[in-house]
């Protein structure tokens, strides 16, 4: 069966930008600005550069 777009979308961007470090990948599949959906309901508007680093500074915590 094949994967809904936005599933195959949300799989690169957790694999190339999240794990792999490809922060241009953002740049071509989100939209500008990004709106987080935070678990206490708010949400944020980032724009690419803030995603970017945003998606940085998790790996670099993770690599700790």
């Amino acid at each position: 069966m094949k994967k809904p777009q936005a599933q195959v979308l949300l799989e690169r961007y957790w694999e190339e930008a999240s794990n792999q470090g490809d922060y241009e990948l953002i740049r071509e599949i989100c939209a500008d600005p990004i709106v987080r959906h935070e678990p206490e309901g708010k949400t944020i508007e980032l724009s690419h550069e803030e995603q970017i680093e945003r998606v940085r500074m998790v790996r670099i915590m993770r690599s700790d």
